[in-house]
C-alpha cells in the first residue's frame, strides 16, 4: 500500500516521563502500538449476484469490494506484525448474519497470526429500525460472533450493551462504548445512546483504570464531537451533542484524554479545553470503502501519541467478486484503489447533481407533486441550481450556447479565481472530498471565492428565471433581484427583490412551514431573538449567524466565509500528499 503519514504529537506537562522496570534493572519507555480502522461497511460477497451487482456498484460506498478490501487489509495487518487491532463499528452494511459471519472469519485470520481484536458494533451492525429486525442480528448474537474481540476477556461489561474494557498491553486499558440505539427486540424495547447509568458505568470505568495505573483508550462508534460542518448538527439532537461535549469535558479532568471514533467517514481530529485547561481529542477515522479510503496506526507513549495515516491502495485481486468487471480489475491494477474510490466518490456526486431536477433524484418525491410547491421547484432546481453547477467556470470552456460563470462575473465587473475546475460541480466535489480527507483548510487555492461567485450564479440565474417563476405562481410577486449590489458587496437584497416575500407565499400556500416564515416576513430582525435556535441545530457551527442577517438584506459573502472559515479553524492540511506534523499539549496525561 501507498503510505502517506500525518503525526501527531501529544505532549504532557507532568515531570517525569512513565517508565517501567524490568528484572535486569533496565528501563523502557511505557508504550502500546495499534492498528486503527472503523466503517468496514462489509457486505458479503455470498450475497451478490449478477443482477444486483451493477445496483450495489453504483451506490455511495464501494461496498461492492468490501470484502476484498477487508481482506486485504488482514494481510497488511498481518504483514505489519502489529499486536493489536481496534474496530470502531459498523463492520457491516447492512447487520445481516452473513455478513457478520463473513466478517468473524477474515477477523480469525488475523487473530491467528497473533493480533489481539477489540470490536464495538456501530449503527450499521444492529437494528436501528423496526424494519430491520428480522434482517439483521441481535445484539446477543453480535456479542456471540466476536466473542474473542474483547467480550470473552471483559473486565466489566454494562448490562444491556455492547460495551466493555479489556486491558491493553500492560500500562493501557480499552473502554469500548456502545453508543447506538437500536431495538433489541420485536417488541419494539430499544437501548438508548447512553442512558444516566450507562454514562455512570463509562465514567466509573475511566476512574477504575487510573486506579489500576492504566491510561483509558477510549473507542466508540459515534463521536464525541461534529467532525462535519453544521449539517451534522441538524441531524443529530442538541441534547446528545451537549452531553458528549460535557462528558469528554470530565474524562479529560479525571485523566483520560482522547477517543478514537467512526461514523463520519472523516480523516478528522477534534478537540476540546476544559475550564482546566485540560485537553480532549476525538480522533476520527475515514471509511475504508469511501473515499479517501484510509486506516491508521498509533503509537501511545507516556508523552506522546503519534497516528501514521495509511492510504490503501492494494486491493488483492484474488479476493475481488467473480461480478467485477474487467474494466474494473485494469483499472485497480494501474491506477489502485485509492484512485479508484476517489473515481466512485466523484461518479456518486456527480449523478446525485446531475440527478437534482430528477424524479428519482433527492428532491424527487416533492418534484412530483401538482401543487405550487412542485411548480416552483422545477423551474428553480433546473434554471437555477443545475443551471449554475452544470455550465462551465470559465469562457475558454463554453461550447455553443453555453454561459459560462466568468462571463456572468464579468458583466459586474468581477473576475473569477483561475483553477483547474472546468464546472461548478467539480469545486463542490473537492470541498466535499476535502472535507472527508480532512483537509478544510483550503482559502489559499480559491475554493472560498469560486463558492462565493458559484452562490451568487445560482441567485444571478434565479433572478433570470423570475418570469417562469411569475407565470408558475400568478399570485405571487414578481422577483427583481438586484445583483449588482449582491456581485459588488456580497449582499443578498430579500425585501425590495421580493424574494423574500415570494418564498413566504410559496410555503404558505402548500402548508409547509407554516406560521414559521412569519418570524422573516416583514425583516430579518426577529432572526437575531431566535439566533439560540439557529445555533442549537447546529451545534454550534452557525454560531453568530444571525449577525450576517440585515434589517432587510443578507451578507451572504459574510455569512459564507463565516460558516467556511469556522469550521477549517482548529482543521490541519491535507495530510497527503507530504508529510505534516501538528502539535499539541495535553496538561493531565498520568
Amino acid at each position: 500500500m501507498k503510505k502517506f503519514f500525518i503525526f501527531l504529537a501529544v505532549f504532557a506537562l507532568i515531570g517525569v516521563a512513565a517508565v517501567a522496570a524490568v528484572a535486569t534493572g533496565e528501563y523502557i519507555e511505557e508504550k502500546v502500538e495499534f492498528v486503527f480502522v472503523s466503517d468496514t461497511h462489509l457486505y458479503a460477497e455470498s450475497r451478490l449476484t449478477e443482477e444486483s451487482y451493477s445496483v450495489i456498484s453504483n451506490q455511495s460506498k464501494a461496498i461492492h469490494f468490501s470484502e476484498a478490501v477487508m481482506e486485504s487489509f488482514a494481510d497488511e495487518v498481518i504483514s505489519s506484525g502489529i499486536k493489536y487491532l481496534l474496530i470502531t463499528g459498523d463492520l457491516t452494511e447492512q447487520g445481516d448474519e452473513a455478513s457478520h459471519l463473513r466478517y468473524a472469519e477474515i477477523l480469525k485470520k488475523i487473530a491467528d497470526s497473533g493480533t489481539e481484536i477489540f470490536v464495538i458494533n456501530g449503527n450499521h451492525d444492529v437494528p436501528t429500525s423496526y424494519g430491520n429486525i428480522a434482517s439483521g442480528i441481535t445484539q446477543e448474537r453480535f456479542r456471540e460472533i466476536y466473542a474473542p474481540y474483547g467480550y470473552e476477556g471483559a473486565l466489566s461489561t454494562f448490562p444491556g450493551t455492547l460495551s466493555y474494557t479489556a486491558d491493553l498491553g500492560k500500562y493501557y486499558r480499552i473502554i469500548a462504548i456502545d453508543n447506538i440505539a437500536y431495538y433489541i427486540d420485536e417488541e419494539g424495547n430499544r437501548k438508548e445512546e447512553l442512558s444516566p447509568l450507562h454514562e455512570e458505568w463509562v465514567t466509573g470505568q475511566v476512574k477504575a483504570a487510573l486506579a489500576d495505573g492504566r491510561q483509558p483508550v477510549l473507542m466508540c462508534h459515534k463521536p464525541f464531537m461534529n467532525h462535519l460542518p453544521d449539517v451534522a448538527g441538524l441531524l443529530e439532537s442538541q441534547d446528545m451533542v451537549k452531553k458528549y461535549l460535557s462528558l469528554a469535558e470530565q474524562y479529560a479532568d479525571l485523566g483520560a484524554n482522547f477517543v478514537f471514533t467512526g461514523h463520519m467517514h472523516t480523516q478528522d481530529v477534534k478537540m476540546i479545553t476544559t475550564a482546566q485547561g485540560n485537553e480532549f481529542f476525538d480522533v476520527g477515522i475515514s471509511s475504508t470503502v469511501c473515499f479517501p479510503a484510509a486506516y491508521r496506526k498509533v503509537k501511545i507513549t507516556a508523552n506522546d501519541l503519534k497516528i501514521d495515516t495509511v492510504y490503501i491502495d492494494d486491493v488483492n485481486p484474488s479476493y475481488l467478486p467473480v461480478y467485477a468487471t474487467e474494466q474494473e480489475r485494469t483499472f485497480l491494477a494501474e491506477k489502485g484503489y485509492h484512485v479508484y474510490v476517489e473515481n466512485h466518490f466523484d461518479g456518486y456526486i456527480g449523478n446525485v447533481i446531475a440527478n437534482l431536477g430528477s424524479e428519482n433524484g433527492y428532491f424527487g418525491e416533492y418534484l412530483q407533486g401538482d401543487g405550487v410547491f412542485a411548480k416552483i421547484l422545477n423551474i428553480v432546481i433546473p434554471d437555477a441550481a443545475l443551471k449554475t453547477l452544470l455550465s462551465p467556470l470559465y469562457i475558454s470552456d463554453e461550447n455553443d450556447g453555453e454561459v459560462s460563470l466568468e462571463r456572468i462575473v464579468n458583466n459586474f465587473n468581477a473576475s473569477l479565481p483561475s483553477s483547474d475546475y472546468v464546472y461548478g460541480a467539480d469545486v463542490i466535489k473537492a470541498v466535499l472530498k476535502n472535507i472527508l480527507a480532512g483537509d478544510e483548510n483550503m482559502g489559499e487555492t480559491g475554493e472560498l471565492e469560486l463558492l462565493n461567485y458559484i452562490v451568487y450564479g445560482i441567485i444571478y440565474n434565479l433572478d433570470e428565471c423570475s418570469a417562469k417563476l411569475q407565470e408558475a405562481f400568478p399570485d405571487a410577486p414578481v422577483i427583481d433581484i438586484d445583483v449588482e449590489k449582491l456581485f459588488a458587496e456580497g449582499k443578498l437584497e430579500c425585501y425590495e427583490s421580493n424574494l423574500v416575500p415570494f418564498v413566504i407565499k410559496v410555503f404558505n400556500s402548500s402548508g409547509t412551514l407554516g406560521d414559521a416564515l412569519n418570524i422573516i416576513k416583514n425583516d430579518f430582525s426577529a432572526v437575531k431573538n431566535f439566533s439560540f435556535v439557529i445555533d442549537s441545530l447546529t451545534s454550534g457551527y452557525l454560531a453568530g449567524v444571525t449577525d450576517y442577517f440585515g434589517v432587510y438584506d443578507i451578507d451572504v459573502k459574510g455569512l459564507l466565509e463565516a460558516v467556511y472559515n469556522r469550521y477549517a479553524y482548529e482543521m490541519k492540511k491535507d495530510p497527503y500528499p507530504s508529510d505534516n506534523f501538528f502539535y499539541v499539549k495535553i496538561n493531565n496525561r498520568v
